[in-house]
């Protein structure tokens, strides 16, 4: 997977790191979605889901749906605050560099402030 290579190189690896696809590729199963909203760089995830659910679905019958990538042209890569040719990512070590769930409201201001955008 392109990911894993790509943020191996640049981080300590990690089971987190390693076993993310498969705990995606679970929770697409687990909650038969059709449809999975993703970023460009996770249509990889979708497609593994997919090969995972037509193998099991081959063997054991109609047991999975299919997924489908949805990847909107607006949120298809979201960029780092801080370097404009990154993404953003949650394991970026400069804080600014990201907007995280749990950041409040005045958090998120001033980081928006200070993108180098």
């Amino acid at each position: 997977m392109t990911q894993f290579k790509e943020k191996s190189q640049k981080h300590e690896q990690n089971a987190g790191l390693f076993d993310y696809p498969v705990l995606m590729a679970a929770d697409i199963l687990l909650y038969q979605t059709d449809e999975v909203p993703v970023g460009e760089d996770q249509k990889q995830h979708v497609e593994l889901t997919r090969d995972l659910a037509e193998k099991f679905n081959s063997k054991f019958g109609a047991v999975f749906k299919l997924p489908v990538p949805v990847i909107q042209k607006e949120t298809a890569r979201i960029m780092s605050l801080q370097i404009s040719t990154s993404k953003m990512s949650q394991i970026d070590t400069n804080q600014s560099a990201t907007i995280y769930l749990l950041d409040t409201e005045e958090q998120i201001r001033e980081k928006i402030k200070k993108s180098r955008h």
